[in-house]
């Protein structure tokens, strides 16, 4: 085999090994593994700068060992930026001895044995090193060649980095939303079991939400059913206005209203008496968005305070019924006389301070159970003015009160004036409620309120970081897919048109059985690669379906005129079940056959003998629309039940072992499934092992107006090739490409056909060949130096002598979105690489009889 073969086996087989993983590990153990089976190297290894694997690397231009064979033979794992391997990196790729460079701190090498590196670039992240102890393996021809196959393994290795960013933020995006969930639903715990009524408003008084014992009060079962209600559609409308008030109050002062008490009325229509406190409820922005607020039933306590009004204006003629009667009350009751000294006090105040009615009455109410300091000046300085008459009585205070033990015990007083019968003040009298626990609980919710606001603005500034960080992550993954697509159709152009070259030179059968492997890998490549491309043009939703005219009949017939060749090689028999009469629909006929090809070509694949039979059958039809059932039924190997889950997952097979023994990736199910429910439709699959299988799908599409008179006949095959010979020998072609092999290739098979061709390096060589000659089609890459195709085109059309020339795009560049940028740019058509032989000179034929330029 000569030394050219041998290299561009090579950079095939090193071209095969990139795309298979988005580990990079993984991609640089094939690579290594591809270039050490076809070189004879001792050692090779890839080192990777760390700025491309941690943004908090120490030295952010240090070297990691990223993949090593035989990994054993390198005493190091990372290199300082100033090492003598990196710096030679950066100059280019370069063969050098053992004496012109010191590697021994890096390798350990047998005494005496003299090696010869080889070190190229990793664009500017990385290095690969080859060690050799043959010279001749490190060829200038060959680090040139392997210049672009490195560039790709660049490329491929920091798409894996970014598809591994990618997934450390979608699983860091899961953790914090699981955080802001449990912090959610502790408060919901508190506010649920507090007992206390809990609701909450937005800026119009609807109601948001609440806890359960607030639904209890309006008479609801859940506090789902009062969301979006107001006031005024509850049992307590006649309040309705009041509340609205005090709501608006808040809501435009931004401050807290506590311990106000207002009417109220129950579900069932009993007026009732609430104590409510109120505070505003703000936004990220700060803007008050809302009212909350919290209440307690006062029923009972305000009837008390009645009824001790009522017994205290017979306080002097029946004591002893009176301090019974007020022993039973549940609040403190206390009377003071105009200095302060205590006159009454129930039950109810003895317990809560901790001393008896012997202890307390006579006694100074200021020092003896007040707090010692300025609240116990500041409360009988006030007193001592409103006894003098000259502040008005405070119906309403709290006050903390100081028990036996010291404790100091928070409560809410109700007060009013005892005056006698000439009208002249004789002391007070005051119910007391000990709010201490309630106020603790309030507070409680008050900060657990605000914690969850500062956690609901962190957790969202979160979420939009990570959502920044996973879009960005996707547009990186999709460009890697596009440089990925784009280098890899480049040299498998080169590929299928030197095999088309070697076909002709009479091969032996060995050559030609050897040749035609070569041909079905680069098909099985391009395949794996466009499947890639379909299904992530479809997880992004960029995936649109024509609306093209299709009869049923006429496309099972197309799909089985493409299986036909590999069926009767295989001996196997294929029939179609197709309705005569089955109505044509409209959609995409290019992917209803991409679904079908998919089922048939695995019916093919793991089918030895037998059978395979392609259905398509309506399932239901409308006047305007027609639901299809397409199915391919085997009689191959079958499938086992407990694999059938996993056959429409992307990248699963029914079983590993399949993977080896019949190939594929895993992506035509997948595929045919999302293709599927584009059309309305789903996909499935049953199977008995050992029997057989049926693949379907259905889609849902319009009716195609008139019924088709059956399936058009085919038009008859056209040997392009030899039409150009005769009719348009001497027809002259500029071939724009920068690519030196694609150059010599194509040039060679146009030359073959008797076509003078003329050849641009770039867009600018073009535009000034084209200035000057005539052409009788263009042929046109897209992404070249200093100027791309896109543009080469806009200046070529733009001259009067090729304002109709022919031109047709010749590029990589796969994505329909390209195919629409060429248009736009004033191209005739589009082939995509890598293109055979046949597809161009059929492109060409075309373009050349649309510009009548017959040489006959």
């Amino acid at each position: 085999m000569s030394g050219i073969t041998e290299e561009l086996l090579l950079l095939y087989e090193l071209s095969l090994s990139l795309g298979h993983s988005l580990d990079p590990s993984e991609t640089s153990r094939r690579f290594l593994k591809a270039i050490m089976s076809r070189r004879n190297l001792s050692a090779a290894s890839i080192w990777w700068r760390e700025e491309a694997v941690s943004t908090s690397a120490a030295d952010p231009r240090r070297l990691t060992l990223l993949e090593a064979i035989p990994r054993g033979q390198y005493s190091l794992r990372s290199l300082p930026s100033s090492h003598a391997l990196w710096q030679i990196a950066l100059s280019g790729p370069t063969a050098i001895r053992a004496d012109q460079a010191d590697f021994t701190d890096l390798l350990q090498q047998p005494d005496g044995q003299a090696a010869t590196f080889a070190v190229l670039p990793l664009a500017r992240d990385g290095v690969l090193l080859l060690e050799s102890a043959d010279p001749a393996q490190f060829s200038t021809r060959l680090l040139g060649q392997l210049r672009s196959v490195v560039a790709n393994l660049a490329n491929v290795i920091r798409g894996g980095m970014a598809h591994r960013a990618l997934q450390d933020s979608e699983a860091s995006l899961r953790r914090r939303t699981a955080e802001l969930a449990t912090s959610r639903s502790l408060l919901r715990t508190v506010i649920d079991t507090v007992p206390l009524r809990v609701f909450w408003k937005d800026r119009e008084g609807r109601y948001l939400g609440c806890n359960p014992a607030f639904a209890r009060d309006a008479g609801k079962t859940h506090p789902d059913e009062l969301i979006g209600s107001d006031d005024t559609q509850l049992s307590w409308a006649e309040h309705a206005a009041s509340y609205r008030a005090d709501d608006r109050a808040i809501l435009d002062s931004g401050r807290p209203r506590l311990g106000q008490e207002e009417p109220g009325t129950t579900g069932s229509g009993e007026a009732i008496w609430l104590r409510t406190s109120k505070v505003p409820l703000f936004g990220d922005d700060g803007a008050v968005m809302g009212v909350l607020g919290v209440y307690e039933d006062i029923t009972e306590r305000k009837r008390a305070d009645n009824h001790l009004r009522e017994a205290l204006v017979h306080l002097t003629a029946a004591h002893e019924r009176s301090q019974n009667y007020l022993d039973t009350v549940e609040a403190i009751i206390i009377s003071l006389d105009t200095d302060g000294r205590i006159q009454l006090v129930n039950r109810k105040g003895c317990e809560i301070l901790g001393l008896t009615e012997q202890e307390l009455l006579g006694r100074d109410w200021f020092a003896t159970c007040l707090p010692q300091g300025r609240t116990e000046v500041a409360v009988r300085d006030i007193f001592r003015q409103i006894m003098a008459g000259e502040l008005a009585g405070v119906e309403y205070v709290e006050n903390a009160v100081i028990t036996r033990e010291g404790e100091e015990r928070l409560i809410a007083w109700h007060n009013s004036l005892l005056r006698d019968k000439a009208g002249a003040v004789m002391g007070s009298l005051s119910a007391g409620e000990d709010i201490t626990e309630r106020r603790r609980i309030e507070q409680q919710l008050e900060r657990h309120r605000e914690e969850l606001e500062a956690q609901v603005r962190a957790r969202t500034q979160e979420l939009a970081q990570a959502k920044d960080a996973a879009e960005s992550a996707n547009v990186a993954k999709s460009a890697f897919l596009a440089n990925m697509s784009h280098e890899i159709r480049t040299p498998l152009n080169a590929i299928t048109g030197m095999a088309h070259l070697i076909k002709r030179q009479g091969l032996t059968p060995r050559q030609g059985e050897n040749l035609a492997k070569l041909e079905m890998a680069g098909k099985h490549l391009i395949a794996v690669l466009n499947d890639i491309l379909d299904l992530s043009k479809i997880e992004a939703g960029k995936l649109t379906l024509a609306k093209d005219r299709i009869d049923p009949a006429a496309l099972a017939e197309n799909v089985r005129a493409m299986m036909l060749e590999g069926i009767l090689a295989k001996g196997l028999r294929f029939s179609l079940e197709v309705p005569a009469d089955l109505h044509p629909v409209i959609g995409d006929s290019t992917r209803l056959q991409q679904a079908l090809l998919n089922y048939t070509s695995n019916a093919l694949k793991f089918t030895q003998s037998g059978h395979i039979i392609l259905r398509i059958r309506p399932l239901d039809e409308s006047p305007t629309r027609l639901r299809l059932r397409f199915e391919v039924e085997d009689t191959g190997i079958g499938i086992a039940a407990d694999a059938l889950p996993r056959l429409f997952t992307a990248f699963e097979q029914a079983d590993n072992s399949l993977t080896r023994a019949y190939g594929g990736t895993g992506l035509g199910l997948v595929i045919t499934r999302k293709i599927a429910e584009q059309m309305g439709g789903e996909a499935g699959a049953s199977s008995i092992e050992g029997k057989g299988s049926t693949f379907w799908f259905t889609a849902h599409l319009p009716k195609a107006g008139g019924r088709s008179d059956g399936a058009p006949s085919a038009p008859p095959e056209v040997d392009s090739e030899t039409v150009i010979r005769k009719s348009f020998s001497g027809s002259r072609i500029l071939l724009v490409e920068d690519d030196p092999i694609n150059q010599e290739i194509g040039s060679h098979v146009l030359r073959e056909t008797s076509l003078q061709v003329e050849v641009a390096n770039d867009g600018i060589e073009a535009v000034s060949i084209a200035s000057a000659n005539d052409f009788d089609v263009i042929l046109m890459d897209m992404q070249m130096p200093r100027m791309n195709g896109l543009e080469a085109a806009k200046a070529i059309r733009a001259m009067p002598r090729h304002a109709s020339t022919p031109i047709i795009a010749l590029t990589a560049n796969a994505y329909d979105d390209d195919r629409v940028l060429c248009m736009a740019a004033g191209m005739d058509d589009f082939l995509a690489k890598p293109t055979s032989p046949d597809t161009l000179f059929a492109a060409v034929l075309k373009w050349l009889r649309h510009a009548g330029k017959s040489r006959q």
